[in-house]
């Protein structure tokens, strides 16, 4: 793998928003976006990294769901998060360092290494793979 995996990739090529329209769709659930039927959470959810995959971790139900970097929105498919209304969507954070990061995980030659979470410098990372003998 020469990247880091989103929901892209996940889906074969389609996009997050689209993604979620089919899949609410086959779910019988509310359409994501901010139409009528979903209900947008006042929290901010921050994108990380696990396994190679892109990923942002739901703030009501703990759940996980592939994001996408272009789209700078988060909606939970899971059954937890829906409401009256419809299931949850928030505004979604990626890193400013984002390319950095995934150049960084990419020198790592096992997937299952390449982690990311909120708060780890480009600095971590580098001492990590160097630890590892990652050049």
């Amino acid at each position: 793998m020469d990247e880091i995996l989103t929901v892209r990739h996940l889906t074969r090529g389609q996009s997050l928003r689209k993604f979620s329209r089919s899949a609410a769709l086959s779910l019988r659930l509310p359409i994501p976006g901010g139409q009528k039927g979903t209900e947008q959470s006042n929290l901010l959810v921050y994108a990380r990294i696990d396994q190679g995959r892109w990923l942002a971790d739901c703030p009501h139900c703990n759940g996980s769901e592939a994001v996408e970097p272009d789209t700078p929105l988060f909606y939970c498919l899971n059954s937890l998060c829906r409401r009256p209304t419809g299931n949850l969507y928030a505004p979604l954070r990626f890193p400013k360092e984002r390319v950095a990061i995934e150049q960084i995980l990419l020198d790592r030659p096992n997937p299952t290494t390449r982690n990311w979470r909120r708060g780890e410098s480009l600095a971590d990372l580098r001492a990590e793979n160097a630890a590892h003998g990652v050049a």
